[in-house]
């Protein structure tokens, strides 16, 4: 299917399913905080 997409002129990344891949993300807005005070077992 990758290739079929690369025929048409499709931009097209791919890569490893389950590898470690960096990203870089901007987010301007509210963030939500759950913080949790209650002890674990």
């Amino acid at each position: 299917m990758i290739e079929t997409l690369k025929v048409k002129g499709i931009p097209i990344q791919s890569s490893i399913f389950a590898v470690h891949i960096k990203i870089q993300s901007t987010n301007n807005g509210p963030v939500t905080l759950l913080i949790d005070n209650q002890p674990t077992l």
